[in-house]
Parts: C-alpha cells; sequence; structure tokens
C-alpha cells in the first residue's frame, strides 16, 4: 500500500527497501517489459523513499540504479545464505555422469537450454531435471531424450541426495537473484556451471568476461570438465565458452564465497545501524 500511495507518511522512521524479482526490469520482450511497468513504477517510487535498498549484489546493484533510480550510496548488498549443516549427510556415491538441474519450470530458468545442451554431452552422460512449473509437458514433448529425467517435484531428503550424487549444478538461468540452489549444491560438495545473471559471479568464478550462455553450444562446453570421476573439484573451461559460462569448485565456494559474504554482510550490518 505505501509503494502504490508513492510516499511514507510525515515522520516515518527510516525504511529499507529489500526488493525480490527483479526480473520486471531485466524481463525480455516489449510485451513482457509493457506487462512489468506497473510493478517498475511501484518500486521506483518505493526505492526513492527508502533509506537503504538490499541488492544481493553482482550485476544486480547496476539493475538497482539504472532501472530502479537507486543513488549507488543507498545500496548495501545482503547477500543469500544457508545452513551447510542442514545439507550434510550420510556419505553417498557419486555419480560422475550426472548432470543436475533444480529449479522451477520456467522460462526464465533455462531448463530448455540444458536439454539442447544434451545433444553435445558424452553419450553416457545423465540429466536429471528436479522441479516443477507450466513448461514441464512441453519441455518432456520438445526433448525425448531417454538421458533427461523430468523428475518432477521432490522432497527435501531427495533433494539432498540428488546434490550429493551429482558431478554439477547446471544453471542457466536467463535471469536470476542469488540462486540459493547454487549454495545448496556448494554445501552439498557439488560444483556448478552457471550463465551470468543477477548475482552469480558472485559464487561462480571463472568468468573470463561478462556476457550469458545464449546459445547450447556456449553451455554445452563447460560441462564435460566438471563431470569427474569421483566427484572431484572441477577444472576451469579451457575453451572460449568460458567467456560466457563460469564454473567453480564446491571446495572453493563453500570456504571462499561463503566467507567473502558474510564478511560483506557483517560490513552491511555495520553501515545499516550505524
Amino acid at each position: 500500500g505505501l509503494t502504490l500511495l508513492g510516499r511514507l507518511p510525515d515522520g516515518a522512521p527510516p525504511s529499507l527497501f529489500n526488493p525480490h524479482g527483479l526480473e520486471l526490469c531485466t524481463v525480455p520482450g516489449a510485451v513482457a517489459r509493457l506487462k512489468a511497468w506497473p510493478l517498475r513504477v511501484g518500486a521506483r517510487r518505493q526505492a526513492r523513499q527508502a533509506s537503504r535498498t538490499v541488492s544481493l549484489g553482482g550485476r544486480l546493484d547496476r539493475i538497482l540504479v539504472d532501472c530502479l533510480g537507486v543513488p549507488p550510496e543507498r545500496v548495501v548488498v545482503i547477500p543469500n545464505g544457508v545452513d551447510p549443516a542442514s545439507f550434510a549427510g550420510d556419505h553417498t556415491e557419486r555419480d560422475p555422469r550426472l548432470v543436475l538441474f533444480v529449479g522451477r519450470l520456467f522460462a526464465n530458468k533455462g531448463a530448455d537450454v540444458l536439454c539442447r545442451a544434451a545433444a553435445q554431452l558424452p553419450p553416457d552422460v545423465r540429466i536429471v531435471i528436479a522441479g516443477d512449473g507450466p513448461l514441464r509437458d512441453h519441455l518432456r514433448r520438445s526433448f525425448p531424450d531417454p538421458r533427461i529425467d523430468f523428475r518432477g517435484a521432490v522432497d527435501e531428503r531427495e533433494l539432498r541426495t540428488l546434490y550429493r550424487q551429482a558431478a554439477v549444478l547446471a544453471l542457466p538461468t536467463r535471469s536470476e537473484g542469488m540462486p540459493t540452489v547454487i549454495l545448496e549444491a556448494f554445501a552439498s560438495g557439488t560444483p556448478a556451471v552457471a550463465t551470468d545473471v543477477g548475482a552469480v559471479a558472485e559464487l561462480v568464478d571463472g568468468f573470463a568476461a561478462k556476457g550469458a550462455c545464449d546459445f547450447h553450444e556456449d553451455f554445452a562446453t563447460p560441462l564435460p570438465s566438471t563431470i569427474v570421476v569421483n566427484g572431484s573439484r572441477a577444472s576451469p573451461p579451457s575453451s572460449s565458452a568460458s567467456a560466457r559460462c563460469g564454473v567453480t569448485s564446491s571446495r572453493d565456494g563453500v570456504h571462499t564465497t561463503l566467507r567473502n559474504m558474510a564478511s560483506r554482510a557483517g560490513s552491511t550490518i555495520t553501515v545499516t545501524t550505524s
């Protein structure tokens, strides 16, 4: 309601604006952008009067400035996080030929990109797509590859098992914030290959240049380098695809990424409470 009114009441305390779903700024297509216009108007009004606006980091900082008009000095980074202890469990044998996708089956998540990439992968590689959504039936019809297992919605126990089994998590998303699925994979000892959108580059290294995996050839190339025996650490892609896709090892991801995130979150708390 305050967003629609466009202003906070007189004498209101300082406010913190934590926008979610910044697809309203990045959604492709003229029709989709037009549909998102009322949301952008409301978000801009709220951002103008907020004392601080929260970003997950990475490219999202720039989106808040350019799309919502947030002054750079009012942007604070508070990254997502997971509890690694929640993903600790009994030993699960790693499948060195298993690629895992976890997410809703909407267009922005890019499951179709991974399905097309399957044709570029070795014939003994399997892909498990864990998640449901309106595109599930369409994807199953469009990609009748027996190596692609559309698992549908899974419970937390099965999801943790899948994380520990997979050789790599693949996330070819077209638009994103800071995906908790990458953090969950890291906490399970699983490396990730992902596109450079949103705050993904805060988690995944190996991006030689800015950009995203727009074509299935780009996304497929780094995957074989991460499908390794016994789930050992991934190696950065050596081909030109490294300019579009990022790959990180789970060991680096758990320790370095989470330590940096904790440090940034601590500095944010200092700023916002001073």
